[in-house]
């Protein structure tokens, strides 16, 4: 049964890629970490476990997401529709990475430099962008979005994931709109004063100890 214990001992006593993933029946972690519950709906909320060198291929969701990263960290390569399609032309990307935007299209290995040409002057498969995230971080990913996800190659990652829709007066699904986003701004602004202030005290109660 997937637990925090379980994590503590993939991390320490599994020396290859794994993952395990646990729905979460009580959705309030998603209003205590602060998520403005009150303007979404949500679908979901689960935690995810990954060990050092992990990846889940380029694939599409068809629900937004926020992922916060509670331990270890994990790069995210991120790219639109757009891109996919003009990759598919180019014959760099399946036809049906476009088609069903499902991770089993993908099964390419090896890591995100090499498969993505990070470190070239010009991507070598398809255009897209890298995020970094580390603990305390979190990340909005809309509906329709593009990503690969891999955990770095150094230690396990454990994250959060809250899957999310809007909902108008009538009840229907909205995309994001300009009041949707300012919310949701306000609320990695708000994560991130958390980590900036939690990392200050850390820094401060370590100088303390040493000093003493």
């Amino acid at each position: 049964k997937p637990s925090l214990a379980l994590f503590a001992f993939l991390e320490k006593g599994v020396h290859w890629p794994w993952q395990v993933r646990a729905n979460l029946q009580n959705k309030d972690l998603a209003r205590k970490v602060g998520i403005p519950t009150e303007t979404l709906r949500l679908i979901s909320v689960s935690l995810w476990g990954g060990g050092k060198n992990t990846r889940t291929p380029l694939h599409s969701d068809c629900m937004h997401a926020i992922i916060i990263q509670v331990a270890g960290s994990k790069n995210f390569f991120l790219c639109n529709r757009q891109a996919v399609q003009d990759a598919v032309q180019r014959g760099t990307i399946p036809q049906a990475v476009l088609d069903y935007a499902a991770t089993e299209n993908f099964q390419v290995d090896g890591d995100q430099n090499h498969i993505f040409g990070l470190s070239a002057e010009e991507p070598t498969r398809i255009d897209g962008e890298l995020a970094n995230l580390h603990q305390g971080d979190a990340l909005v990913l809309p509906a329709g979005l593009y990503h690969d996800v891999a955990c770095a190659n150094d230690e396990a990652s454990l994250s959060l994931t809250v899957r999310f829709e809007f909902d108008d007066d009538d009840g229907k699904v909205n995309k994001f709109g300009s009041e949707e986003q300012q919310k949701l701004r306000r609320f990695l602004l708000k994560l991130a004063l958390k980590k900036a202030a939690a990392s200050h005290y850390q820094h401060h109660h370590e100088s303390s100890n040493r000093q003493d």
